[in-house]
């Protein structure tokens, strides 16, 4: 773990961001880690370790109602901020940070409350943390400490999903990958499952993708401030959404059931939610712009659908009702699935089978409504061989795009190729290209939605 520690560090070093970080009872090796990599003037602003309480006090300017909390971190954090737009003048306030660590790890005496520690993140835009409780006795300080710096360098970016990370104790070393390969594990049924248009939620985001313009009319009396208004290069956009959601089913999917299943472990199922019977709003197909989109399946899944502005807004001419028997056939197979580690035929015996996944024969479920294609089983798998095909003979996009699309699934912890896949292939065209503006456009979606997210919670 400790290489991909450094490795992290390394591309923080290398990015645009610079920051401060302060730290207060914990946290003294993350900053460690980072000043011991070489580049670290490139990124640290500064770096102030307040230890003592009166000196946190001091640096705070008044006593914190707790000094390990949520709420600590986050003062700590805007002022780290602050410090960081007064040391760093010339640089975009965008690409300025400030980084707090509060804790209370193990120590030479039994602590009366938890062992835990909060990371808080301040940026021109908003305020984020997490927070961890760790079991007493488990670990050294050493180990508590190794736990901060590793999610401290999971991702200090300006936005992204929380992520889990190998600490050799929950999750092994080697990731769910190496999990997977064990043959260890419970043998416990188990289904996977991505939607068919996982990351068109995302992309639909993206100006870069789609153009988007003030609500008008019923719109904006129901509260929505900005609404798409056209996809800019509808091909282009199906293709790449495509080859993103591929990789994400492959990378969540197809290759766990396959190597569970290599192991021995039989009660595996997976499925495709394909259903995107959406209707027109505002002259945008809403098919098309998020389709299948990710946790689509949920509505589905839970029966959802009394809502109004589901009603109103959600259903294409004639699906609402094909939509309302496609839920209850999910329900159907989950409840069975529940009841007895198998969805069958689901609970009436009455729909197609889901089989279990096979590595020479049927794999998945296909999930959609009569209006389309039904329940049926399907054999065909992601592999990344499957995809890299496809992805090399796709008419919709240059091979400059080609290149560009698989750099940005595999950008950062994407789900997509190795380093040395990418730069074999089309020929090792991909490897000597410029990837600055792919780059702009992911962190442009992924600030719209984080900034979104935080102004919703």
């Amino acid at each position: 773990m400790q290489d991909k520690i450094l490795q992290k560090i390394s591309d923080i070093h290398k990015s645009n961001i610079k920051f401060v970080i302060v730290s207060s009872g914990g946290g003294s090796n993350a900053i460690a880690s980072l000043l011991k990599v070489p580049g670290a003037s490139n990124s640290i602003l500064e770096s102030y370790i307040p230890y003592s309480r009166e000196s946190l006090d001091f640096y705070l300017l008044k006593q914190p109602d707790f000094y390990c909390s949520k709420d600590t971190s986050l003062r700590m954090a805007a002022k780290a901020y602050s410090a960081a737009k007064k040391i760093d003048q010339n640089s975009s306030k965008k690409n300025l940070f400030g980084v707090a660590i509060t804790a209370a790890l193990s120590t030479t005496y039994q602590k009366k409350g938890d062992h835990k520690f909060h990371i808080a993140l301040q940026t021109e835009d908003y305020s984020k943390s997490i927070s961890c409780v760790m079991k007493k006795g488990v670990r050294t300080r050493e180990q508590e400490e190794e736990l901060v710096t590793a999610l401290l360098n999971d991702r200090p970016e300006q936005v992204g999903m929380t992520r889990v990370f190998p600490d050799g104790h929950v999750i092994l070393e080697g990731g769910f990958a190496e999990a997977y390969s064990k043959n260890t594990i419970n043998k416990v049924p188990i289904i996977f499952g991505t939607n068919k248009d996982e990351n068109k939620f995302f992309n639909s985001a993206n100006p870069n993708f789609v153009e988007w313009a003030p609500a008008k009319g019923l719109f904006r009396t129901a509260g929505i401030d900005q609404m798409p208004v056209k996809i800019i290069d509808p091909d282009y956009y199906d293709a790449i959404n495509f080859y993103g959601s591929g990789f994400w089913k492959n990378s969540a999917v197809d290759t766990p059931a396959r190597i569970l299943v290599e192991n021995g472990h039989e009660q595996t199922f997976a499925y495709r939610f394909d259903w995107d019977e959406l209707r027109e709003v505002n002259g945008v197909d809403l098919s098309r712009l998020v389709g299948a989109a990710h946790a689509l399946e949920i509505l589905f899944v839970m029966g959802t659908f009394d809502n109004f502005i589901i009603k109103s807004f959600l259903f294409g001419r004639g699906s609402f009702r094909p939509a309302l028997e496609l839920s209850s056939n999910i329900q159907s197979y989950w409840a069975e699935f529940a009841y007895t580690g198998n969805p069958g035929k689901g609970t009436n015996n009455a729909l197609p089978l889901w089989k279990k996944w096979s590595n020479e024969g049927e794999k998945y479920l296909i999930l959609d409504s009569t209006l389309d294609q039904g329940i049926k089983m399907s054999d065909e798998e992601y592999t990344v061989e499957f995809l890299l095909d496809k992805l090399s003979n796709d008419s919709r996009l240059s091979d400059i795009e080609k290149c560009e699309t698989l750099f940005g699934i595999s950008y950062d912890d994407g789900s997509g190729v190795s380093e040395n896949v990418f730069n074999n292939f089309l020929g090792g065209i991909c490897k000597d290209l410029d990837y600055a503006k792919t780059i702009e456009i992911i962190n442009a979606v992924r600030t719209r939605l984080t900034i979104e997210d935080q102004e919703e919670t």
